[in-house]
């Protein structure tokens, strides 16, 4: 019996470490470039996860919660070391821009314009939510 719970915890940590890690790589690789937001990202990762491993409605809730909560997390990393950040993107990006035709810079300044907006949008909503917790009486 004791064996059997220490699976379980096991397998739960396992499972919550995964829908972290999920988030994080989703943030990283796949949003940079997509055209979902990070409330997009979240529910989509519950769903996976709900259809994957059967999640009740309060255990939905609860992974919702905790992968907001590790997207605050990077948000916060992020802000600490965006100078570092920022300037290796740029360099990045002029590596590509030297690479490409003109056709293909023009195509690329578009996705790269994007792909911002879409980290603005992603910066403001966790600023709101900072904000709305930091005065929870207030209206954000």
């Amino acid at each position: 019996m004791r064996s059997r719970r220490a699976v379980i915890y096991l397998v739960l940590v396992f499972v919550l470490g995964l829908a972290a890690g999920a988030l994080g790589s989703l943030w990283m690789h796949k949003s940079v470039w997509s055209k979902e937001g990070p409330e997009d990202e979240i529910q989509g990762a519950v769903r996976h996860l709900t259809k994957k491993l059967d999640l009740t409605p309060a255990q939905q809730e609860q992974v919702e919660a905790i992968l907001d909560e590790t997207g605050r997390g990077y948000y916060d990393h992020y802000l600490q070391s965006r100078d570092d950040y920022d300037g290796i993107r740029q360099q990045g990006r002029k590596k590509i821009r030297a690479l490409l035709t003109e056709e293909q810079r023009v195509k690329f300044e578009e996705l790269v314009r994007r792909r911002d907006e879409r980290e603005k949008k992603w910066m403001e909503r966790f600023e709101r939510r900072k904000k709305t917790q930091e005065s929870p009486g207030e209206d954000p």
